[in-house]
């Protein structure tokens, strides 16, 4: 994680010095600061791969999302999305497939922690849940909840529209209480997006 950190911060510094663009903390010098009030329409494709490596197993994940600007850098907002498990859980050598299919609705909140002329970089958690066909991970129940949190960064093509790209980190597990075990999954993700702003 710390390597995935130190990247996102040595691309903004990089950006910094290729632009010659001055950060901007309070808001002052960016024309990508002044989103109080808009509507930001996003849709992200994800790939993430489990953490343990007694649980070989990946997710693709499309989500599409809607936020709102309650203030300047600040937002928050729900979504939508379908994810698609595949690979296989080992337990006491035993392998157990874990292929299903899902749909899910999260909400999140969003904060812009660098600004520049034309592009920023943000950090990012939400909560929800998540249905499977089939109980996921193995051993657990068809309803799940989500954690999330990750970072990213905005690129603006033109005023009112964006590419983003970042790293998500995600947990899927039932909170214990549904079934006498908690079977859970966590792995990191990447992610490429594409950001619609109404009122821009």
């Amino acid at each position: 994680m710390r390597k995935k950190i130190f990247f996102m911060l040595l691309l903004a510094v990089c950006s910094q010095q290729t632009y010659a663009q001055k950060f901007s903390f309070t808001g002052q010098d960016s024309t990508m600061q002044h989103t109080r009030g808009k509507t930001h329409f996003l849709t992200t494709l994800e790939h993430y791969q489990s953490e343990e490596n007694d649980k070989p197993i990946s997710i693709t994940q499309l989500n599409t999302e809607v936020s709102h600007y309650a203030f300047n850098r600040l937002s928050i907002g729900a979504g939508l999305s379908l994810s698609i498990p595949r690979g296989s859980r080992y337990i006491i050598f035993e392998e157990f497939e874990s292929n299903t299919a899902g749909l899910g609705i999260t909400g999140f909140g969003r904060y812009e922690l660098i600004n520049f002329q034309h592009h920023n970089f943000y950090l990012e958690a939400g909560y929800g849940m998540l249905f499977t066909a089939n109980p996921f991970p193995y051993g657990g129940t068809h309803w799940n909840f989500t954690v999330r949190y990750g970072m990213g960064y905005n690129v603006r093509l033109n005023s009112g529209q964006y590419l983003l790209f970042g790293w998500r980190w995600m947990h899927i597990s039932n909170g214990t209480g549904f079934v006498p075990t908690n079977p859970a999954y966590d792995g990191n993700g990447i992610y490429l997006g594409f950001k619609f702003v109404k009122g821009s």
